[in-house]
């Protein structure tokens, strides 16, 4: 008769090759655990040879399937094909064109028929990049001077009310040939408002919350998130988007739910929205993405209204001083207090070549989120991706701890 550790070891062995089996069958098949060792995806997963996000990727996601615009991919590392596979942010599969045109993407079947790809304001939130953000940095992108706030003894932001916030967006002349550039209050940064105290610029905060410098222009696409409570008598809230000459002013009444969008200080349209009973808490995100301007409330798209901004512009305004982007909020009637307040811009996709690419049949079109620190397929169409080089989709960050969550799917169908 066999000694228990004899009997142990003969039946205990096969247990444990058939487990090491089948972990590398699921490891190489089904799913594997990756670290992200560059920065081309921050914010969205952040990049490090050690400190690096580790995601878990899902190798069936594309058997039979093809990713849609915007999904996370892993796709293979063709210049290093021992080292790590890469992420990226799945655009197109061929046949199809697609070009650049002041940080928005295009697509087309014909070489220059193409239509701009619009994200979906509430959809693709999670594709936000954080400028700045109230109260984990503080107040001092805030503009203290001429803007009727305080700090709050629960730590909230105290916006003070004025008598009319609409006063502040009608024309002060009646000459349609100069309407525009007099449009604007002569105080740049909007008395009885919360104004940014300087333009957003194209820097954002990676995934540690570490700001981190970026190529480019100072954006065009940019909004504020607002998180506030509107107590009772409070008449409007006024949002105001400014870039270069053009100025946008969204004025809405929670209790009545009509709102009103004046652009260059003239009324363009009137809008309703979900009353409310005052007092209330509510969330307000507005700004300007993919040539619109849009408002969304608590979740749901209350409001867009398409625009082309203008294609060039300098820097900055001579007259006033005014910064070439900037942002604004205004309260009527009774002041409001701000829980939380981030100021977020859109990724600024760019190249230096205006042709459009060609992706062709069974080829792939993948971009990185730190747009001006990633190597894509912007950088690579003499040796592009091809659809066989997607290996399975980052479904998971699952460490390190603080920054564990799902990754969702983004994309819809091609326009």
């Amino acid at each position: 008769m066999s000694s228990w550790p004899a009997r142990l070891r003969r039946d205990l062995v096969p247990v444990l090759l058939v487990g090491v089996l089948v972990f590398q069958l699921l490891r190489n098949h089904v799913c594997e655990r990756y670290r992200v060792t560059s920065r081309s995806m921050e914010p969205t997963l952040h990049g490090h040879p050690e400190t690096g996000d580790v995601v878990l990727v899902d190798r069936t996601a594309w058997n039979g399937d093809m990713p849609r615009p915007l999904d996370l991919v892993v796709v293979r590392n063709r210049d290093n094909p021992d080292e790590n596979h890469l992420v990226k942010r799945f655009l197109a599969a061929g046949p199809v064109w697609v070009r650049f045109d002041h940080g928005d993407v295009y697509f087309g079947d014909e070489r220059w028929q193409t239509e701009r790809f619009a994200k979906d304001p509430v959809a693709h939130r999670g594709l936000r990049l954080t400028h700045r953000e109230f109260p984990t940095h503080g107040v001092d992108f805030l503009q203290a001077d001429a803007s009727r706030w305080s700090r709050a003894a629960d730590g909230s932001l105290r916006l003070e009310a004025v008598d009319e916030v609409a006063q502040l967006v009608e024309p002060t002349t009646t000459n349609a040939q100069d309407r525009r550039s007099r449009a604007m209050p002569a105080d740049p940064f909007l008395p009885g408002h919360l104004s940014l105290a300087a333009a957003v610029g194209p820097e954002f905060f990676d995934g540690q919350n570490r700001p981190i410098p970026s190529g480019g222009p100072l954006p065009r696409d940019l909004g504020l998130e607002l998180d506030a409570r509107v107590p009772a008598g409070c008449r409007s809230v006024q949002l105001v988007f400014e870039f270069a000459e053009v100025y946008f002013a969204l004025r809405i009444e929670p209790e009545t739910g009509s709102g009103e969008l004046a652009i260059y200080g003239e009324s363009q349209t009137d809008f309703r929205v979900p009353a409310r009973q005052l007092p209330c808490a509510i969330r307000l995100e507005f700004g300007y993405l993919d040539g619109r301007f849009f408002l969304v409330i608590d979740d749901a798209l209350a409001f867009e209204h398409p625009f082309e901004l203008p294609r060039e512009s300098r820097l900055r305004i001579d007259r006033d001083g005014r910064l070439r982007n900037c942002l604004h909020v205004g309260v009527a009637g009774a002041e409001i207090r701000i829980d939380r307040m981030r100021v977020f811009r859109d990724t600024h996709y760019d190249h230096h070549d205006p042709e459009p690419f060609l992706v062709e049949s069974g080829r792939i079109f993948v971009l990185g989120d730190n747009a001006y620190d990633s190597s894509d397929s912007r950088d690579r169409m003499a040796d592009p991706f091809e659809v066989s080089d997607l290996l399975g989709r980052p479904c998971a960050i699952i460490g390190p701890y603080a920054r564990r969550r799902w990754l969702p799917r983004y994309g819809s169908a091609r326009p």
